[in-house]
Formats: C-alpha cells, structure tokens, sequence
C-alpha cells in the first residue's frame, strides 16, 4: 500500500453510450456535466438497428445537449452478426485510448437480482478501465460535490482509491475513503480498520488531494450500510472496484457494487483490475 499511488490526469474524452431510453438520458446528461467540469471531449455513441431508431436518437441527444459541444458517433448493428451493442463501444473506447465510457442500466434480469443489464455488464468486464454508471433510481444529474471511495481492505479494492482520487482531483471536490466492518469485531481488528483507511487518506494527500476525509461503517451488509451513509446523494460519485467473474459469458456484479449501482441517486464508477480478467471462468 505504502507510496503506490500515482496522480493521474483527467480523462481526455468522455463516451455516453445512450439507447434512447430516459435512463439513458440521464447517463447522458451526466457524461455532458462530467466532461464540462473536466474540460473532456464528449462523444455520444449509440447502436443503431434501424434509421428510424437513429434519428429518434439524434433527436434526443439534441434536444438534452443544447448548447453542449458533442460529437455523435451512430454505428448500425449488422445482423447476423454476434457484434454486441457493448463491443461496439468498447471498440469505439479503444481507437481514441484515455477514454471513460459513461452509461445508465436498469439492472434488469431474468437470471439472477445480482446482474446487471448484459450490455451494462460487458462494458465493466473491461479489465483495467473505469466505467460510470447510472442505475435506475438515479436523479436527474447534478454537478457532483462530493466523491466517495469503497474499500474492503484487500489491495483489489484500492483500485477505487486512484480512480476516486483523479475524480477528486479533476472535479475539485472532497473525497471520503469508505470501509464497512461487521459490528462484533474485536477492537484490536477494528484498531487496525481505522489505521488502514487513514494511512490511505494520508498517501492520496500526498498527491495534492486536500479535503481528504475517511470513515469506518460498522454493518453486517456493505452495501446497505454504503447505501444509507451516502446512495441517496445525487451529487455524491461512489467509486468500486468490482471483479468480472462470469459463467456462461454473462458478467455478474460483485453482489456489493450490482446492490449499489441498482439503489445509488448519483452515479457509480466501477472499476474491474485487469488480473481478474485471466481467472474468469
């Protein structure tokens, strides 16, 4: 953990990746407000499977951007074909680099409560990339005031810490490193909890963050106790890493981060390390 955290640039462009939807455009709205506090460019990227579907979009985008520079980027599924909507972005990600996909989800399945929406969930599967993500109790987007990073104490989850700490950096607002701990622990363990999550706000002050607050959450379910302490703030960003593991080639959440992103008001940056990539099943 000691010193291994490293400044990292705003992203150079921001992705809204919209369908049409009134959820997705909100992702939309938001990815628009991101990109304006952080001087990104803003592309709006839909899948076409129809004209008519393209130009209902495009008059959408128009009419929520007004004013806003944008640049539309429309690519038409080719039938017959296994291209997903989500391949298609993350194709689109990948030719310029140093990009950041921005997305709204139902988090809708028939499967499983802890899978999020398929094309939602390929777009976190990106080993080593961040994705934003608007879930379905989100707010209409307002400008974000405040960035929480959620660690569990394992080197994994201190991939949420940089991410956090650019949003922080980039936005100008405060950060609050989070971890829940169950309520019966020892208090030697929970000694060394807090010593951990204020080690980590004193490195990230090292990199030129100043509001760098922490907090310990004593519950017996994380994601609630996230929830409740700060998903009902739509101007709060929470940050997690989350693995990728899949069966049958469909990605499923970490129960924390998919329980998160369905109940959040604000928007939920999810970030997958890339070493999880070579133990997917």
């Amino acid at each position: 953990m000691n010193g291994h955290f490293r400044a990292r640039a705003p992203y150079a462009r921001l992705i809204a990746a919209t369908d049409g939807s009134e959820l997705g455009g909100k992702a939309l709205v938001g990815a628009a407000q991101l990109a304006r506090r952080t001087n990104a460019e803003l592309y709006v990227f839909h899948a076409a499977g129809d004209m008519e579907g393209e130009a209902a979009v495009k008059r959408q985008i128009a009419e929520l951007l007004e004013g806003v520079p944008y640049k539309v980027e429309i690519r038409n599924l080719i039938a017959g074909t296994p291209m997903s909507p989500a391949r298609l972005v993350d194709e689109f990600a990948d030719e310029f680099g140093d990009s950041l996909v921005v997305v709204g989800t139902h988090g809708r399945s028939g499967i499983s409560a802890a899978l999020l929406g398929s094309t939602t969930a390929e777009l976190v599967n990106r080993a080593g990339e961040a994705t934003v993500v608007y879930g379905p109790r989100a707010v209409s987007p307002v400008d974000i005031e405040r960035v929480v990073a959620c660690v569990d104490g394992s080197e994994f989850s201190e991939l949420s810490v940089e991410e956090a700490a650019l949003w922080c950096l980039a936005l100008r607002v405060p950060l609050c490193i989070v971890q829940v701990v169950p309520p019966d622990l020892p208090s030697y363990v929970t000694v060394f909890e807090d010593t951990y999550v204020r080690n980590l706000s004193r490195e990230l002050k090292s990199l030129g963050s100043q509001a760098i607050e922490w907090q310990i959450l004593h519950s017996v379910s994380p994601a609630k106790a996230i929830l409740e302490s700060f998903g009902e703030d739509g101007a709060t960003m929470l940050v997690m890493a989350t693995h990728g593991r899949v069966g049958f080639k469909r990605v499923i959440m970490g129960s924390v981060a998919s329980e998160v992103v369905r109940s959040a008001r604000g928007p939920v940056a999810l970030i997958r390390p890339v070493e999880s990539a070579s133990s997917d099943t």
